[in-house]
């Protein structure tokens, strides 16, 4: 990965010689912002921006999401909560990539309260959520197909079992 403040000078042969080492090139003037107090922020979310850097994920990667989307989302439904409920802390830490704090500071509560919600998950679907954030191209997917308004004839137990003979309940 190449940075550098702007692409002013990138010719041809140089990013043919990038793309031959299979590195990019980022122009800071289009990869960063400047906020109004001062702190530069990414255009983009970091697995946007680095996603050809990541590994695809295999398909078995969507069974794992898939099963983890939906048993958070039971949870969430079980476990009635103050805010941020657990799918709102699975959705912003594992799907939009924010920190603990950057979800505490917009919910007005302290990280600690996200951290133990992230435990909780962790501890209930048997996955990190850390490594979950790899198989946010899959959870990205399944969160649009759930909230479709077809979703109503989407048989709720196969989210979560296999086994398709299972009777909806």
């Amino acid at each position: 990965m190449l940075f550098a403040p702007t692409s002013s000078h990138l010719d041809v042969p140089s990013l043919g010689y990038l793309t031959g080492a299979r590195a990019a090139f980022f122009p800071l003037d289009s990869t960063v912002l400047l906020t109004g107090d001062g702190r530069l922020c990414p255009a983009k979310s970091p697995g946007e921006l680095f996603a050809q850097f990541t590994p695809q994920p295999k398909e078995t990667d969507a069974e794992v999401a898939r099963r983890a989307f939906a048993l958070v989302r039971t949870l969430d439904s079980e476990r009635p909560m103050k805010p941020p409920t657990l799918l709102t802390v699975f959705r912003l830490y594992c799907m939009e990539e924010m920190s603990a704090a950057e979800i505490g500071q917009r919910f007005g509560c302290s990280k600690a309260t996200v951290i133990s919600r992230l435990n909780l998950i962790r501890q209930r679907t048997g996955a990190d959520p850390e490594n979950l954030r790899r198989l946010c191209v899959w959870l990205d997917q399944i969160a649009e197909d759930a909230s479709d308004p077809r979703a109503s004839r989407i048989r709720r137990r196969r989210l979560i079992s296999d086994d398709q003979d299972q009777p909806e309940g």
